[in-house]
């Protein structure tokens, strides 16, 4: 283990050189600024400074954590840097996309939690003529799970990696007949039991026209079959189990007026396990959503969504409903400068239990709002400060939580390579 001293020093020494790095590009970005177009292949950095009133989300009686320097508290600095390259290129009828991201996170007093992270994706939307074409892609994510999620004051890391491929064959008449194939993987480091490391293969087919008339209507029928690693439900006891399943999914929009749209998604959602029958779960999950611009300056969203996703609680649960609504203003003020709003409210149940608790199930209740503001000096160069709040009222007294936090962040484009 290295020494606390040596820790301070190499926390401190990564904003200040991403700072540094930061103000050079903003001189080198007014000269690219002259040039309005797109570039294939760009480098792109950025910096986030953070402060965060709860990092553990824990409720307003527990008692403070013990930081590594052994004071207590549970308030935290955090700075992110990130460097990246950008590709986005088109040859004929073919286009390449990707983007490979490398982020650094340094926590002031919590510093077991510091981790870097490696991010890419790629994609080739791939073209034989007007009615035939699809997409190749691949994807690899890394992010921390909530502390909200786990209740825990460990850190769990989840990779993400998905592989996919597409096909859509349009005989005209606004039709398209699509289908679909995809390999995602999840690893939890260390393992999560509501959310298990899996492997899942997943197909797919459907059917969509688009009208003239600013709309489209939808079905597809999906099928994923999986597999959790390592999973265990009784101490001693660690076995692997094979799931299905089965979507059905209508969705639609439409455009009744030039600042009006409309969106809508209807699916029924049945899972099953193979030697887990207890888990088994069905549902319907839906999405409703209605963008409205009455100015060319202003717009304003409103979304409701259902979703129903497992969640091993040992005995207590199988799976969970999540019904979110939400309402997002947003005005351009100038050009250069956005303001936003963003404001929630998640009702969660969970279901399917082997043996109901004695308090009955838990349910919860998360509340929030964010304001954002963003301003965009140069072509390339964006200036992002937020602030938020979260409460959750829970059933279960250690899901409660409220928690406020304030972010500034810094993003540029530092060169663009051009042929």
């Amino acid at each position: 283990m290295k020494p606390a001293k040596r820790i301070r020093v190499r926390i401190r020494r990564a904003p200040r050189a991403a700072a540094i790095a930061l103000a050079g590009a903003l001189v080198a970005q007014s000269a690219l600024a002259q040039d309005a177009g797109p570039a294939p292949i760009s480098l792109f950095a950025g910096a986030l400074l953070a402060t965060d009133s709860n990092i553990f989300r824990l409720p307003g009686e527990a008692p403070e954590p013990v930081q590594p320097g052994g004071s207590r508290g549970r308030s935290d600095r955090i700075t992110s840097s990130w460097v990246g390259l950008r590709v986005d290129t088109a040859l004929g009828q073919q286009r390449f996309r990707g983007e490979a991201k490398r982020t650094l996170f340094r926590y002031d007093r919590f510093t077991d939690l510091d981790r870097d992270a490696v991010e890419h994706n790629a994609e080739w939307a791939w073209s034989l003529n007007p009615q035939l074409g699809g997409t190749l892609s691949s994807r690899r994510a890394e992010s921390l799970l909530g502390f909200d999620l786990t209740q825990q004051r460990r850190p769990t890391e989840q990779v993400a990696e998905t592989r996919a491929a597409t096909l859509d064959l349009r005989p005209g008449g606004g039709w398209h007949m699509l289908a679909g194939v995809s390999r995602v993987e999840h690893t939890n480091t260390p393992g999560f039991l509501p959310q298990p490391d899996d492997r899942e293969i997943a197909r797919e087919a459907g059917l969509r026209y688009d009208s003239a008339a600013q709309g489209s209507l939808g079905a597809a029928w999906r099928r994923r079959e999986g597999r959790y690693r390592d999973i265990a439900f009784d101490p001693g006891e660690i076995r692997n189990s094979r799931y299905a399943v089965h979507e059905t999914e209508l969705r639609a929009s439409w455009s009744p007026t030039a600042g009006s749209t409309l969106f809508g998604r209807l699916a029924r959602v049945d899972r099953r396990h193979e030697d887990l029958g207890f888990r088994d779960f069905s549902g319907a999950a839906h999405e409703l959503a209605w963008r409205w611009v009455p100015t060319g300056r202003t717009e304003v969203t409103f979304a409701s969504q259902r979703t129903l996703a497992p969640w091993f609680e040992l005995l207590s649960a199988s799976y969970r409903i999540d019904d979110t609504w939400t309402v997002a203003p947003a005005w351009e003020v100038t050009d250069r400068v956005k303001l936003r709003l963003f404001a929630y409210r998640t009702a969660t149940d969970y279901r399917g239990e082997v043996d109901l608790p004695a308090e009955g199930r838990r349910h919860d209740v998360l509340r929030g709002t964010q304001l954002a503001a963003e301003w965009t000096p140069l072509r390339g160069v964006t200036l992002v400060a937020t602030v938020h709040r979260d409460r959750r009222s829970s059933s279960d007294p250690l899901a409660r939580f409220d928690v406020v936090a304030a972010t500034l962040s810094l993003s540029v484009g530092l060169r663009d390579f051009r042929p």
